[in-house]
């Protein structure tokens, strides 16, 4: 009896990555959770973090994701994320690049409340970069 079920993640560029998994931890906005072969039903919200599968050869692949949407259907998983970055392909020096410029906006929103910097993008943007940060890191 096959232990692996079909995994489709998708930006809005196409199909950033399909195939059988053993399992999918997720970034869930309760908190990360695992999905195995024959999960109940569920849709539901994803945060920016970690996403991580176990392919059917047994291969552990990790990837940054910016949040999005999770359905599990039977035996079919469906990730849609705006983005979703492979850890091996993060460039650890553009992420803090990244962070440093987030940092900077969000002390100048302090500094200055009338600023025309979207705090809320801001944060949003900080929060990307220190996920990429985390994921490289683990490499």
């Amino acid at each position: 009896m096959a232990k692996t079920f079909q995994l489709d993640i998708r930006t809005p560029e196409g199909v950033a990555w399909q195939g059988d998994v053993e399992i999918v931890t997720l970034p869930g906005r309760q908190g990360t959770f695992q999905v195995l072969i024959n999960h109940a039903p569920l849709l539901t919200e994803l945060e920016v973090g970690e996403l991580r599968l176990t392919d059917e050869h047994g291969k552990e692949q990790v990837f940054a994701s910016s949040g999005g949407f999770a359905e599990v259907r039977l035996n079919e998983v469906t990730v849609l994320s705006e983005t979703i970055e492979p850890a091996q392909e993060i460039n650890r020096d553009r992420a803090m690049s990244a962070k440093a410029r987030a940092e900077e906006r969000i002390k100048e929103v302090r500094i200055n409340p009338g600023s025309d910097i979207n705090r809320t993008r801001a944060e949003a943007a900080l929060a990307r970069a220190e996920n990429r940060l985390k994921v490289v890191a683990r490499l």
